[in-house]
């Protein structure tokens, strides 16, 4: 899992360029404050609808385990305002994201905390 620090110079419309260019499909996770919103936030970018919804960090990862792209996906989570107010909620998706990256030989993490 790669993690974008403050002070890191990697543009990230560079880096999602690289990763298309090698035919990844690049999935873009907004924002969230708290686990609520951030688990929304999952369902958006995954295209998951509203009735079913992600309302927590198992169906987050069954939906992660279901993305299916020939040449792999790319996520890039923007995790600033959650990793600020609510730093729990931060480490839980976080630490679920790097497993799921382990586990899924086909997944890029990208958190971006910027």
């Amino acid at each position: 899992m790669r993690i974008l620090e403050p002070g890191d110079r990697a543009s990230l419309g560079e880096l999602v360029e690289r990763e298309q260019e090698a035919g990844r499909a690049v999935v873009l996770v907004g924002s969230g404050v708290d686990r609520h919103s951030v688990l929304a936030a999952f369902a958006e970018a995954l295209g998951v609808r509203r009735a079913r919804g992600i309302r927590n960090l198992d169906a987050l990862a069954d939906t992660v385990r279901e993305l299916d792209a020939p040449e792999g996906t790319t996520l890039v989570w923007e995790a600033t305002r959650v990793h600020d107010t609510d730093p729990r909620t931060y480490a839980a998706v976080a630490g679920l994201l790097a497993d799921l990256e382990a586990e899924c030989p086909d997944l890029r993490i990208v958190v971006d905390l910027r």
